[in-house]
């Protein structure tokens, strides 16, 4: 399973670098561009279901979707599928 680094501790790394050693600067600047480019990454997008009487949300799985189902994993790990409207 791949490790998987939100936003605010990379930033943190980032301000980390900085403020260390000159030759940190190269690092901070790629961690940079890695930041900017997660931006544009389609696990960002976030689907919501209703169950009972409550709204739940989880992370959109582009690669496990089909013709009739979406996928979506929650923030526990386990996986929903979803059916598609």
């Amino acid at each position: 399973m791949a490790f998987k680094m939100k936003y605010k501790n990379l930033e943190a790394v980032v301000k980390e670098l900085r403020g260390a050693v000159k030759a940190h600067g190269k690092q901070a600047d790629t961690i940079e561009k890695h930041i900017d480019d997660m931006g544009d990454s389609p696990m960002k997008k976030t689907v919501s279901w209703k169950y009972g009487e409550g709204t739940y949300s989880g992370e959109l799985i582009p690669s496990m979707e089909t013709s009739t189902h979406r996928f979506a994993r929650t923030h526990n790990g386990k996986v929903k599928k979803l059916p598609k409207k």
